[in-house]
């Protein structure tokens, strides 16, 4: 894994055997002790943070298309509280004797890719056992959400909007995501937008003022507000924080 904060193309699963590391995942730290497994999803921003105990583990890097819509869609809902999710002891054994093996057919696609994908499924099924229970039709709402937020939210940041494209009332799509995040709609959204400023300001070269501009913000000063409010700082502090932390 790369030791700057950076985003890829691809999932990747990360395992620890030994020791304790910490992981950034989109600008939340993530503790995984021995036996614990995080999924980073395509376009997060993540790095390892720190290390203790000797740290040991393995990454694998899986492709979208190699995620079936069953798969991703409990990304997507991992993607929501990530955390690191603990495997049954026999599940991690197996995991790790499946790396071990994978490493020496690393070189064989027909050998490799059946045994990456055996690793992937004992994970995900990690990940949806651990999975807080919560009201299925909630966690939906709050994908499908995201989804929107995802196409449409340079062009509209209003609940109300995103309430009438889900067929919902305001009330209940405020229901729903305050459920599931602890956030109310509005704050969720103004959230979105943070994190996409973050990834951008970490991430690009673009000044603080183009970034505001490409998330639909013709005035800079009040996209500075709203993103001080969240965060504590203006957009250039938080780059230069940022650049600071990582080449610290």
């Amino acid at each position: 894994m790369r030791s700057y904060p950076h985003r890829d193309d691809y999932y990747m699963i990360v395992l620890i055997t030994a020791g304790e590391a910490t992981v950034s995942v989109d600008f939340k730290d993530l503790v995984i002790s021995a036996g614990e497994a995080v999924l980073v999803s395509p376009a997060q921003i993540h790095a390892p943070s720190a290390a203790t105990g000797g740290v040991e583990g393995w990454l694998l890097a899986i492709a979208s298309e190699h995620f079936s819509e069953q798969e991703a869609e409990l990304a997507a809902r991992y993607s929501l509280n990530p955390a690191a999710v603990r495997l049954s002891r026999d599940d991690a054994a197996d995991a790790e004797t499946l790396f071990d093996i994978l490493t020496r057919h690393s070189g064989s696609y027909p050998v490799a890719i059946p045994l990456a994908e055996s690793i992937k499924q004992i994970i995900l099924h990690s990940l949806s056992a651990g999975a807080a229970r919560r009201d299925d039709r909630y966690v939906s709402i709050v994908v499908r959400l995201k989804e929107l937020l995802a196409g449409n939210l340079v062009r509209e940041k209003k609940p109300s909007a995103y309430a009438a494209m889900l067929n919902l009332s305001p009330v209940y799509l405020n229901e729903a995501v305050r459920a599931v995040t602890g956030k109310s709609a509005g704050s969720f959204i103004r959230g979105q937008i943070v994190l996409r400023a973050k990834r951008q300001l970490v991430y690009t070269s673009l000044s603080a003022q183009e970034i505001a501009f490409d998330l639909g913000y013709d005035d800079y000063a009040y996209f500075s507000r709203m993103f001080r409010k969240e965060t504590g700082l203006s957009p250039t502090q938080y780059r230069k924080t940022s650049k600071n932390t990582s080449n610290s």
